[in-house]
């Protein structure tokens, strides 16, 4: 595909997104009588006003673009009757046709249909009514019609003749309960049943959409679920939440709920009134919204279900801090516990939110992991992974990997160059080493490489009279992976660093990541800077030149001018004006490391010059213990 033609897609997606910017804060935020004249709201950032704050975060949700969907398994059609929420994450997964009440025996008819899924609360599918009725009946007829049918149960219910005649037609049924398996197995011993637990979708939950914590517009925030509140939920907001938003540095936390739907079993979530006069209450349409998004904290205190960890998910795929009730944080799974907080007692539990609140180094670095665990575990594209698998459907592997591009004509940094990449814990990879006027023994270099754990290495020679540009130009022609990343030989690169860019792919629209907020190390006087900190999460023409990584195809059409010193610049403004966006993630697992000779640079800015070009002194000492995350 050429340039000409990519960007004209490119321009087609931005206008998409303008026409579909539709999510409506449906109710006027209603403020509850004040908190106790003993409270006192946290300091906050110069020019931010508590008491707008939820208006404008409703603005903010109202006004979100939606990003135009591109599934990740074009050619597999699957109709799907569920809540927003599931149908919205699902879209991304594949070819989806909405099915709507009343109106799908046609599409059932229509050829090239591969399964149809319905999602179950209880005894009703959302926006159906009773599971034994119509949506009963699509079952039957899908069925009949050589339609595979897959029923989701996200909220099991005890009254299970309701939904007799749904599982009688579905070739399998996933619950997110793991403890009810075994009833539904004995119930129905003719269908196969497992488990398919909650997840999120990293399309429509991103850091891109609040920033980083310092630049969100709210601070805690409950979000209900769209039924009354479980047993665990009830006590714990009664005895923990409740008592811990009167602490002094409690800041003003929000409510959020869905307005005017009836949960699974009827009711309608409402928070206990023990907590009335410390909340703002807003309602919204439906929670497919990203509301957890624009907040710095999540009190995951809310749910329906022990198993409903939607929301929890969703402020993971935010980098939104979690702090949870005690029950809730011991039954989640290994992976995602440790990254969550929570506390026994009222003052320890208001101590994890004001922690995560009045401390974004913290808290940063422990949303960044929980992140990184559910993106690897617990989206939609692993549950539908799940789901194939069920249906005998092959499943084929993600394709992360990762050509590194590494000029060098400075034979001392090649080991250096190893050790980065040997770190890494993203496994899909190769080194492709361009040497630049070196002559080297390729054999003694691939031993070396060998011994060092990097496992696939390309060598380039290149004369030293070749430029920059035509030196990275070699690199990506030679680039076998899915994304081409451009590292320098004197940096520090972080174990977790390229699976952090790789990861800004999948929540983000850009063609190319990197770090326009990164450290400097200034080896001369010791000092670490930290530069641009304003630039985290957020899609900008820049990025630091020696964290690249850009789609592969893109690198190949772009391709680097024949230019020997601001060729990252140039690569960069070319990529923006062609309509490729370019997105700067987190500050973390990146130091750019400044040597005593600034001539031994391509970039020949003075040490001063760069604590003052955007950046601003963090510590003394080597970086690298306190970056890598």
């Amino acid at each position: 595909m050429t340039m000409t033609a990519r960007a004209a897609i490119r321009r087609l997606r931005v206008a998409a997104r303008d026409l579909t910017r539709n999510h409506a804060v449906t109710a006027a935020p209603r403020q509850h009588q004040s908190q106790p004249e003993e409270a006192v709201p946290a300091a906050e950032p110069a020019g931010r006003d508590l008491g707008d704050s939820i208006e404008q975060i409703g603005d903010r949700i109202r006004t979100t673009e939606q990003p135009p969907v591109v599934p990740a398994r074009p050619g597999l059609r699957v109709a799907v009757a569920a809540s927003p929420r599931i149908a919205r994450g699902l879209a991304w997964e594949w070819e989806q046709v909405d099915l709507r009440p009343g109106a799908w025996s046609g599409v059932l008819d229509a050829a090239g249909l591969d399964a149809v899924l319905v999602e179950v609360r209880g005894r009703t599918v959302p926006g159906w009514g009773p599971a034994r009725g119509e949506p009963a009946r699509l079952a039957a007829a899908a069925r009949a019609a050589g339609i595979p049918v897959v029923v989701w149960v996200t909220v099991p219910s005890a009254g299970q003749d309701d939904v007799d005649d749904l599982v009688a037609a579905a070739e399998v049924v996933f619950l997110s309960d793991a403890t009810a398996v075994e009833t539904w197995r004995k119930r129905w011993p003719g269908v196969a049943v497992d488990t398919l637990e909650p997840a999120t979708a990293p399309r429509l939950h991103s850091p891109v959409r609040g920033g980083t914590s310092s630049r969100r517009l709210g601070d805690a925030v409950v979000v209900c679920d769209e039924a009354a509140l479980d047993t665990v939920s009830r006590s714990g907001v009664e005895s923990l939440v409740a008592p811990a938003l009167t602490a002094r540095a409690m800041p003003e936390v929000h409510a959020w709920r869905p307005t005017g739907r009836a949960g699974f079993d009827g009711s309608e979530a409402v928070l206990p009134q023990a907590v009335g006069s410390s909340l703002v209450d807003a309602t919204v349409d439906e929670l497919a919204v990203p509301i957890v998004d624009h907040y710095r904290v999540l009190i995951d205190a809310a749910r329906c279900s022990p198993e409903s960890t939607w929301t929890l998910l969703d402020a993971a795929a935010a980098q939104t801090a979690v702090v949870t009730l005690p029950e809730y944080r011991a039954a989640l799974p290994d992976d995602l516990r440790e990254h969550v907080a929570t506390a026994d007692v009222p003052v320890q539990f208001g101590r994890e939110i004001i922690a995560r609140l009045t401390q974004p180094e913290f808290s940063d670095r422990e949303a960044l992991k929980l992140q990184r665990a559910v993106l690897a575990g617990h989206t939609f594209g692993r549950r539908v992974d799940t789901i194939l698998e069920a249906l005998g459907r092959p499943v084929p592997p993600r394709d992360r990997s990762v050509s590194i591009v590494v000029p060098t004509n400075r034979t001392h940094e090649i080991d250096n160059v190893l050790s980065n990449v040997a770190r890494q814990a993203e496994r899909d990879i190769e080194l492709i080493l361009v040497l630049h006027g070196l002559t080297l023994d390729h054999a003694d270099l691939r031993a070396r490489a060998a011994a060092a754990g990097v496992d696939r290495l390309q060598l380039i020679d290149a004369d030293a009279s070749l430029p920059l540009g035509t030196l990275m130009n070699l690199g990506v022609d030679a680039a076998n992976g899915r994304y081409t990343a451009k590292m320098d030989d004197d940096n520090h690169y972080g174990r977790h660093y390229l699976t952090d860019l790789v990861n800004a792919f999948a929540s983000t629209d850009a063609g190319i990541v990197g770090k326009w907020a990164h450290y400097v190390w200034l080896r001369s006087v010791d000092a670490v800077v930290l530069r641009y900190a304003g630039f985290q999460n957020r899609y900008h023409r820049l990025v630091q030149g020696g964290s690249i990584m850009a789609e592969s195809e893109v690198a190949k059409d772009l391709r680097f001018s024949d230019i020997p010193r601001a060729v990252d610049t140039d690569f960069l403004n070319r990529a923006w004006a062609a309509g490729v966006k370019t997105y700067s993630s987190d500050r973390f697992n990146f130091v750019s490391v400044r040597g005593t000779d600034r001539e031994s640079h391509t970039w020949k800015v003075t040490d001063t010059e760069m604590m003052i070009g955007g950046g601003q002194v963090a510590f003394y000492g080597d970086p690298r213990v306190h970056v890598d995350v």
